[in-house]
C-alpha cells in the first residue's frame, strides 16, 4: 500500500503515491488532500486499475482556482485557526469572479500581478488578506499536484494605507467609563466594567478577556494565566466558542497582576458566582460584539475618542510614560515582535510632539500678549 498521512497543525490528510512504468520509463504518481484513509485507498485502487488497463493513469481533472479553493476550505481547519479561515472566506469574494474562474494550472505570474495592479486603489490590508488566501490555496494545489510551481511567489502588491488612529485613554477617562457602566446597576454592565479593567490594567485582548475563567487567575500568587481566546467574529451568541489556539506563540503567558486589578476581581467574585469571569447573568459566555457596541456608545456619550482595543494600547502607553522599557512592555503585552511595541511607542512620541507644539504655540501667544500689555502700560 502506498498511502501516507501528512500531518498539519490541527490534523492532516492522506496522500497516495506509487511508482509505475510508462513505455519503459519509470514514473511516479501522487495525489493528496484525502480526508480519510478509505478515500485514499479507493483512489489508489482506481489509478492502479487505470494503469493496468491503459498503461498510464487517466489525466488529472482540470480544476479552476475556485474549485481548488473550495476543496482546500474543506480541510483548512486542520492547519489554520478560526480567524484565518474567516479571512479566507471573506477574501474569496474579491477574486472568485476574476482569476477564480481560470484553470489553476494555467494561472501565471502575469495574471496575478495584473489582478493585484487592478486593486492598487483598494486598502493594502485587504489586498494582503487576498494574497494570504491565494497563498494557502496554491499551497494546497501543490500538495495535491494540480500545479508544480508557485505563480504567487514574486508578486508585488500595492494598496492604500488605512491606519486606524490609536487613542490613549487617560486614567481619568478610564474611571469615567467604569462609573458610567456602573450607573446601569445590573450584572451585564458590571461584567462590561470588569472587561474594561482587564484591558486597561492588564493589556488583555477582547477575545482573551471573554474566555477567562476564575481558575486562570491566582489571587494568592497574584498571577494570571492567559491560555485561550474566544472565537466570535460574525458568529451568533449561541455559536461562539473558546479555543486554546492563540494569536501567536507569545500570546500564551503567565503574568503578574497588580494589587488594583486583584482588588477589583475580589469584589467581582462576591457578585459573580460563575466560573466564567465575563458572562451574562445566567452564566453563559458574553458575545463580545454586544459588549463593544455598548462601550462604543459610552465612549460617545462621554466624548472620549477611541475604541475598546485602545484600552490595551493605553496599557502599553502608560508603561512607556512611567519609564518601563520597551522590551518589558513587549513581554507584558505578549507581542510576537518588538516592532509592534515600537510602533505604539512611536505613536505615543508623535502625540507628545503634537502636544509640545501646541504648548509652544500657546507660550508664544502668552509672550505676545505680555509684550502688548507692556506697550500699553508705557503709553499710559
Amino acid at each position: 500500500m502506498s498511502i501516507r498521512f501528512r500531518k498539519f497543525k490541527h490534523g492532516g490528510s492522506y496522500q497516495v503515491y506509487f511508482n509505475y512504468e510508462d513505455c519503459g520509463l519509470k514514473k511516479r504518481y501522487s495525489k493528496g488532500g484525502f480526508k480519510t484513509k478509505r478515500e485514499a485507498q479507493a483512489h489508489e485502487t482506481e489509478m492502479k486499475n487505470e494503469i493496468l488497463k491503459n498503461g498510464k493513469p487517466k489525466p488529472k481533472e482540470k480544476k479552476t482556482l475556485n474549485e481548488v479553493y473550495k476543496e482546500f476550505m474543506e480541510v483548512a481547519h486542520m492547519e489554520y485557526q478560526y480567524n484565518s479561515i474567516r479571512t479566507f472566506k471573506y477574501s474569496h469574494k474579491h477574486f472568485k469572479d476574476n482569476i477564480g474562474k481560470m484553470y489553476i494550472d494555467e494561472i501565471r505570474y502575469s495574471h496575478l500581478q495584473s489582478f493585484f495592479e487592478s486593486r492598487k486603489n483598494y486598502g493594502i490590508e485587504q489586498n494582503k488578506n487576498i494574497r494570504k488566501t491565494l497563498n494557502a490555496t496554491f499551497k494546497h494545489a501543490r500538495r495535491s499536484e494540480y500545479i508544480t510551481t508557485d505563480p504567487l511567489r514574486d508578486i508585488k502588491i500595492k494598496g492604500i494605507e488605512k491606519h486606524q488612529e490609536k487613542h490613549v485613554i487617560s486614567e481619568a477617562d478610564y474611571h469615567r467609563i467604569k462609573d458610567e457602566l456602573k450607573n446601569y446597576n445590573d450584572f451585564k454592565h458590571d461584567s462590561f466594567s470588569i472587561a474594561v479593567s482587564l484591558a486597561y490594567l492588564q493589556g488583555l485582548r477582547l477575545s482573551e478577556i471573554c474566555a477567562l475563567e476564575k481558575k486562570d487567575i491566582d489571587l494568592d500568587k497574584m498571577t494570571i494565566n492567559i491560555n485561550k481566546k474566544m472565537n466570535y467574529k460574525s458568529l451568533r451568541k449561541k455559536d461562539v466558542s473558546v479555543s486554546h489556539e492563540m494569536k501567536s506563540k507569545n500570546s500564551k503567558a503567565v503574568l503578574p497582576i497588580s494589587n488594583e486589578l486583584a482588588n477589583i476581581l475580589k469584589e467581582w467574585y462576591q457578585i459573580n458566582p460563575y466560573e466564567k469571569i465575563i458572562c451574562y447573568e445566567d452564566g453563559n459566555y458574553m458575545q463580545p460584539e454586544i459588549m463593544t457596541n455598548t462601550i462604543r456608545q459610552v465612549f460617545k456619550k462621554l466624548e472620549i475618542k477611541g475604541r475598546f482595543h485602545d484600552l490595551r494600547h493605553s496599557f502599553i502607553s502608560n508603561g512607556e510614560a512611567k519609564g518601563i522599557t520597551m522590551m518589558v512592555m513587549k513581554d507584558l503585552a505578549r507581542h510576537s515582535s518588538i516592532n509592534t511595541t515600537a510602533n505604539i511607542y512611536t505613536h505615543i512620541e508623535e502625540s507628545r510632539k503634537r502636544e509640545a507644539i501646541e504648548i509652544i504655540s500657546n507660550e508664544k501667544c502668552v509672550v505676545k500678549v505680555s509684550q502688548e500689555d507692556k506697550k500699553i502700560k508705557t503709553l499710559a
